[in-house]
């Protein structure tokens, strides 16, 4: 066969397109032993390497190329994606501020700018991260990429305490300008059913924090009221085919067009349909700004408005916004549940619960098993307070991030810049083991303005209390609202001096600490936070009253 490259090039790439990795690279191959320094055809073979996870050799022709070509932009993501997925930031963020300079204008830039923000969030600069996610979202042509990186946007703003509540309102309502020309449904309340139908719509029906409370609004609905169908925008796992046992009707609308899932949404006559994801990874907003159901709810997921006009209703409680509170900074109607909006359900396989350490230790050990991107420089002095006056003690700091030498160093930096006893925190990598080591710490500490949720609920259910700080906006109350619920009111702190004492006195009770360590978890079983049926009464309450709200306008 004669060496045509233009047939080979067109080959390789309907390759890519369709999965078949290898035969791009022998495609590729082809090329570059007609001729070694063909940068079309290393760019073929880095990129099918790196889809097939041999990221070494990916970079080792990416490098090959940029010392032909160093100009060629695409190589410079595929350098940037092979050190993200082995994360090896510094060299990650060394390639991508090199693209910067050669992008310019190009169709990479878009997604370089994405990448940059992706790892600022993930170091904690958080108004960085925002900065490069809003010029990705300029720089793309593509507005599905568009929508992507503003919601990107958009989630990095609640890591921010400094944003006021009416500008983070406003950030979120100009997520409506992507959506003014989309088709949307008309509705009204004539029907042949007769049980409501409820749509749950998430991309995280799988081992993902959000399962955790999403699982008794699945499991638990009234059979002979309502009908449940789920529409799941992600990857199947074992919790996945265990979530489809306990619905009516299971929809996996992944690779599908927006429209058509709006269209098949609209033609299972849902009734409520339930958004939970917000504006978080690959969520499914795009297909509630066409209106598929009459009624549109949000829960869960996210912890702060939509900002979408098609979206009517945000599901929350008393604790997270009391009666006539943050009504203001919401597009949609707050339903305010009477007990919690969260329903706790732990992993099957939980480890039990232990003494305080303290106990055999001698000292204090504190903890906090957030995600470190969540941890201001204002929370590290709050922290540097606690361990000055709680003699011996010392902070056990878990998160991905430490995997990475230099995200290490990086926090290191930020705890001396500030004069934090680094001798007295470890630092530690996620692990599969993480919740046995709960027994390792006496008290955990919350972030602030971002607290936990699910690792809130962890740390509780291993019997380790949490000391929370509490804000005013929905975002930065949902802590309290677990501890509430749970009754560890002593633990709320509603101030940073109050945050730094409650942290002190419980470290100078120990007999209360051990008492809370044998006693935690019965205390959580017993409570409104994983009172199911008292929970799924309150929320299918809410939906009776929206749908018989609609249908007497």
């Amino acid at each position: 066969m004669a060496y045509d490259k233009n047939a080979l090039i067109r080959l390789g790439n309907s390759s890519i397109m369709n999965g078949e990795y290898q035969k791009a690279i022998q495609c590729a191959e082809k090329i570059l032993a007609f001729n070694q320094r063909d940068v079309d055809a290393m760019y073929m073979a880095a990129a099918s390497y790196m889809n097939c996870n041999a990221y070494e050799k990916a970079i080792a022709m990416g490098n090959k190329l940029l010392a032909v070509n160093p100009n060629y932009v695409g190589i410079y993501v595929v350098l940037a994606h092979c050190y993200k997925k082995q994360f090896k930031l510094v060299e990650e963020l060394e390639i991508l501020n090199k693209a910067i300079a050669v992008a310019a204008q190009s169709s990479f830039s878009g997604e370089i700018y994405s990448l940059l923000g992706s790892v600022y969030s993930l170091l904690g600069q958080h108004k960085k991260s925002m900065e490069y996610f809003l010029r990705s979202c300029l720089a793309e042509k593509n507005t599905d990429k568009k929508i992507i990186e503003y919601s990107n946007y958009l989630f990095e703003t609640n890591y921010v305490a400094d944003i006021s509540n009416k500008e983070m309102l406003k950030d979120h309502m100009g997520y409506n300008s992507f959506f003014k020309e989309v088709h949307r449904y008309k509705h009204d309340c004539r029907r042949a059913k007769n049980k409501l139908r409820i749509g749950y719509i998430s991309p995280d029906f799988h081992q993902h924090a959000v399962v955790f409370f999403s699982h008794s609004l699945l499991g638990n609905f009234t059979k002979n009221e309502f009908e449940v169908f789920c529409y799941s925008n992600g990857v199947e796992d074992g919790i996945t085919q265990n979530l489809k046992s306990l619905v009516t009707v299971w929809r996996d609308i992944r690779g599908m067009r927006v429209e058509h899932i709006s269209e098949l949404i609209y033609q299972d006559e849902i009734d409520i349909l339930v958004d939970l994801a917000g504006h978080t990874a690959n969520n499914c907003l795009a297909i509630l700004a066409r209106k598929p159901a009459p009624l549109q709810l949000s829960c869960i997921g996210y912890f702060n408005t939509t900002g979408l006009n098609e979206m009517d209703y945000f599901l929350t409680d008393l604790h997270c916004d009391p009666v006539g509170k943050n009504n203001q900074y919401f597009s949609e109607q707050l339903v305010r549940l009477p007990h919690s909006h969260f329903c706790y359900t732990p992993k099957s396989d939980m480890p039990v619960c232990k003494e305080a350490p303290c106990k055999q230790n001698g000292f204090i050990t504190f903890g906090c098993f957030n995600n470190f991107s969540k941890v201001t420089d204002e929370l590290l002095v709050l922290w540097k307070k606690i361990l000055e006056q709680v003699p011996n003690s010392k902070l056990i700091l878990k998160s991905r991030i430490f995997a990475s030498e230099f995200g290490k160093q990086m926090a290191l930096e930020r705890m001396n810049a500030i004069g934090l006893a680094v001798e007295q925190i470890e630092l530690r990598p996620f692990s599969s083991d993480y919740l046995e080591q709960y027994h390792e710490i006496d008290i955990a500490l919350d972030t602030f303005p971002y607290p936990g949720g699910a690792t809130t609920c962890e740390a509780l259910y291993m019997s380790v209390p949490v000391i929370s700080l509490v804000g005013e906006r929905h975002g930065s109350r949902f802590g309290y609202s677990i501890l509430k619920n749970v009754g560890l009111d002593e633990c709320i702190a509603f101030s940073s001096e109050e945050y730094v004492q409650k942290a002190i006195a419980f470290a100078g009770d120990h007999e209360l600490l051990d008492l809370l360590h044998e006693n935690l978890r019965t205390l959580m079983k017993k409570s409104s936070l994983m009172n199911a049926k008292q929970y799924i009464n309150d929320v299918e309450t809410a939906y009776h009253h929206m749908w018989e709200k609609f249908c007497h306008k």
